[in-house]
């Protein structure tokens, strides 16, 4: 549905892929607004990432996100989304967004308040906005978010 969602425009999409063409993993990167965000401001949630099984241990989730994260940079988006594993994100760079104010399109129970996390590709990205993330039409239904 996200590939096909124009709301979710602009998207990013990303696989891994071995020489037979045999896919390992892939990325998506969607197209989030933020009412109060400065004109020209460009930011994305990370939804989904899968990597199967056979393939996992081989930092091939590592590749396809920094890989991801760069494309969105060198485009010019300003800030990245994730709803996820707070130990596994944080790894590459994702910090909760919490601390800001910044908040993610459905309430989220108590113990995941950590899990939605945020990655500033430009300097000070999250400070220059505040308010609900409203994600793509596809995105926002609430049973992706219980």
């Amino acid at each position: 549905d996200l590939l096909r969602d124009e709301t979710a425009k602009p998207i990013l999409s990303l696989v891994f892929q071995e020489n037979d063409n045999t896919l390992l993993g892939h990325i998506l990167f969607t197209k989030v607004t933020i009412y109060t965000s400065p004109p020209n401001f460009s930011a994305q949630i990370l939804a989904p990432l899968a990597v199967i099984p056979s393939a996992m241990g081989k930092g091939l989730a590592r590749k396809l996100i920094y890989k991801g994260l760069q494309l969105l940079k060198d485009q010019g988006t300003d800030l990245v989304f994730v709803l996820g594993d707070p130990n596994f994100y944080s790894k590459f760079g994702f910090r909760p967004a919490k601390t800001y104010n910044l908040i993610p399109p459905y309430p989220l129970p108590d113990e995941y308040q950590d899990a939605w996390m945020l990655q500033e590709l430009t300097k000070d990205a999250a400070r220059k906005c505040e308010g609900i993330v409203q994600c793509s039409k596809s995105l926002n239904n609430p049973d992706h978010w219980a």
